[in-house]
This record gives C-alpha cells, structure tokens and sequence, in this order.
C-alpha cells in the first residue's frame, strides 16, 4: 500500500467512526420522550457547551429550559431539574427510577463489587448500609462528639486570620475554608490535621 493511500485511510477512517458514533447517538434517543435540550456533537454530547462555569451555565440553561433540561456528557444522558417541585417528585415520590448508580470498574475495584454505600445497586443490602451509615456515623450522638473538635479548628482559623490581619497580611478566606473543612472532617476520621507533620 502506498503512502498517500495510507494517509487518506488515516484522514478517512477517523470521520467515518465519528459518523457511526454520532448516528448511533442520535438513534439511540431518537425514539424518546425526552425534554428539550441542546444540539450535541458526537463523542462529547454538550460538554463543550458547558464552559468554563459549569454551574452558571447550568443555570443559564435551567433558565431558558426550565423546569427540564436534557443534556448528554460524553455518553451519559444527564437530566437537569432546575425546580423544587419537580426535584421533590423525582427524589421523592419517584426515588427508585433514579437511584441507580453507573458500574465504573475503577469504582467496582475499589468497592470489592460495589459493596459500599456509594456505589451499592438499590435494594436491601443498600438499605441495610444506608441505615447502618446513618446510625453509626451520621447520628446525632457521633456529630456532637465532635463538637470539641469543630469549636478548636474554628478558633484556629480565627487566630490565623486575626494575626495575618495585624500584620497587615491578605488572607484568602475561601483557601482558609476549604482548610478549615478538610482539618476537621480529617481530625475527626484520622484524628490528626490533613497537613500535620508536613514540614
């Protein structure tokens, strides 16, 4: 085979999967009820559309869409629901049809065959962890056993921040948060501060 075959193979056979993929696509929903949404290339669905601020674009599109909207990411199909009475009839009345949750094998690995909370298919041994979950780990009790730990990580903050200020220092309170969030859920899991011993 020559090489100028080889190269309009190689130029062809790309856009020749892209077509396959992108009718494949649009078959596969084609027969559907769903709610309106936007136009998706093959292959990424709307992800492009998305930007750079995901949420604000969402928002954008719950606005003009409302109370509805079908977007595909990639190849999953997404179905964004921007109304509190909606979102109550989909979370609520009708929980079953969207309890489900994606295989990923990565996920399926880690979880020894989704046997975790997170990933676990709906039904008994899901309910079984979800109780469990709640009981042990959410309950009223175990979140005021950590009172102490909160009130200590919160003062903390707050004593970087006083300092920083009387030495005329900026300080980014959204970085200072997210520290503060990750300090405490790791005290309270680990019982030492994410960064502790780092030099």
């Amino acid at each position: 085979m020559s090489s100028p075959l080889i190269i309009l193979a190689s130029l062809i056979l790309p856009l020749v999967v892209i077509i396959f993929l992108w009718i494949q696509t649009n078959s596969k929903f084609s027969d559907k009820n769903l709610p309106p949404g936007l136009r998706r290339l093959p292959t990424l669905g709307n992800l492009h559309q998305l930007g750079p601020l995901p949420h604000r674009s969402l928002m954008a599109l719950s606005r003009k869409y409302r109370p509805f909207v079908y977007l595909q990411l990639g190849s999953l199909p997404v179905l964004v629901i921007s109304n509190a009475e909606a979102a109550r009839e989909a979370l609520k009345t009708h929980d079953r049809a969207f309890a489900g949750r994606p295989n990923l094998f990565v996920a399926g690995v880690l979880t020894y065959g989704f046997l975790d909370v997170s990933f676990a298919a709906y039904g008994d041994t899901w309910r079984v962890l979800k109780k469990i979950m709640v009981t042990e780990l959410l309950g009223p009790k175990r979140i005021q056993s950590f009172e102490s730990v909160r009130a200590e990580e919160v003062r903390r903050m707050f004593n970087t921040v006083s300092s920083s200020a009387a030495r005329s220092f900026p300080v980014n309170i959204n970085e200072m948060a997210v520290l503060l969030a990750n300090d405490v859920v790791c005290r309270a899991t680990f019982g030492k501060r994410c960064n502790e011993g780092q030099g």
